[in-house]
């Protein structure tokens, strides 16, 4: 019971919790928990805190760049910002009783002391992290949303911590939605390619931009539910003559990025790749790679195009994306929330990590994105006790 209470704090980080789980694990985060780290704990009123000395451990896929420390630094951003969103009415815990980290305690000692407080083991797949998890060599697991509604869905063993909820629908306006659902929590879901390829990029660009404004973006996005029954392969269409443009997938981001146990990848990456085949003139060649491995078979020439995500930090209200810590101060006061409460918050993520930091911090070198086509906010599964 002492790891799980050491883990409050940390699974709190990238979400606003709605339990699904059984009353044991719903019972574990009834109380806040710090770390004996803090040399300044004094700091934080300590309302219903016992200091422990566990030091929680966390399982995450490799990313294509990004260091422990880095992620850290995004992990406690995200603490802060979730406190501030909070104490401004635009999200609630779903469980309160005996939760009582306030905004007013937040402290630059107190979120490095946090940032310091974990630990991050990377894995090269689902399946290992998943095993990692079961055999007690990490915490908590890492990953997005959609992928915890798939996995717990199928293994009664897990449960997660699920996203935002709203105290008032009133508050759920675009500007508001996209700061909760699609903003600086969230990662946004990208392609990469080498910066020589930029007209294949381009091209890529402009497909997206067609099935976005057709609708078939949403209805792809749609397809991704966990109650259905297992993905389906799409059928790539052949395009006599054209060039071939290989893609890498994982399978690690189920049901979005599906390989089947068969080894055919399958659902929501076919079903997209191949409409994007179409609509560039190309032949898409699907080719299964490792997680971990994704920039060397980008960089080796493997692959041409690779599945990437990156951290989102803020869209205006015309929808041109911003990063940066002016951008998010402007859309945050646009909100109503306080501007003393928005610039400490500001000033206590950028004390940790920047806001440009942040949403380039796995991109290799030699790189280029594609436009975003999909979000989802990170969150965490366990076991049950």
């Amino acid at each position: 019971m002492k790891k799980i209470l050491s883990m409050i704090l940390a699974l709190s980080l990238l979400a606003v919790p709605v339990m699904v789980g059984n009353e044991e694990s719903v019972l574990a985060f009834t109380a806040f928990v710090g770390t004996a780290t803090c040399e300044e704990a004094e700091t934080f009123s300590g309302r219903g805190s016992a200091w422990v000395t566990d030091r929680p451990v966390f399982g995450i896929l490799s990313y294509c760049n990004a260091d422990e420390g880095e992620v850290r630094k995004l992990v406690t951003s995200r603490l802060i910002y979730n406190r501030l969103l909070q104490d401004s009415g635009y999200v609630a815990f779903d469980i309160t009783e005996g939760y009582d980290l306030r905004f007013d305690d937040l402290s630059e000692a107190y979120v490095q002391a946090f940032r310091d407080s974990m630990e991050i083991k990377f894995y090269d797949s689902l399946n290992a992290m998943i095993m990692a998890l079961k055999s007690g060599e990490v915490d908590a697991i890492f990953v997005h949303n959609v992928v915890a509604d798939y996995l717990c869905a199928r293994d009664e063993a897990l449960f997660y911590i699920n996203h935002f909820v709203a105290p008032d629908a009133d508050t759920r306006n675009a500007l508001a939605k996209r700061l909760v659902e699609n903003g600086f929590h969230s990662d946004e879901f990208t392609f990469m390619l080498m910066e020589e390829n930029e007209a294949l990029r381009d091209e890529i660009n402009r497909a997206l931009g067609a099935m976005e404004s057709e609708g078939v973006l949403s209805a792809l996005e749609a397809t991704l539910n966990a109650a259905v029954e297992e993905p389906v392969p799409v059928e790539m269409e052949k395009i006599e003559g054209a060039d071939t443009i290989r893609v890498g997938v994982t399978g690690d981001l189920p049901p979005f990025d599906y390989i089947s146990e068969a080894g055919v990848p399958a659902g929501y990456n076919t079903a997209m790749l191949a409409e994007i085949g179409k609509r560039i003139g190309k032949n898409i060649e699907l080719v299964n790679i490792d997680a971990g491995g994704r920039a060397l078979a980008l960089s080796s020439g493997m692959v041409d195009v690779v599945f990437w995500n990156r951290s989102q930090s803020v869209y205006t209200e015309s929808g041109t994306y911003e990063a940066g810590k002016d951008a998010m101060r402007r859309e945050i006061i646009a909100l109503g929330m306080d501007p003393e409460k928005t610039e400490k918050a500001l000033d206590l993520i950028e004390s940790v990590f920047t806001f440009d930091e942040c949403v380039t911090m796995d991109q290799p070198e030699g790189t280029i994105i594609t436009n975003p086509f999909f979000s989802s906010i990170m969150t965490n599964v366990q076991t049950k006790k």
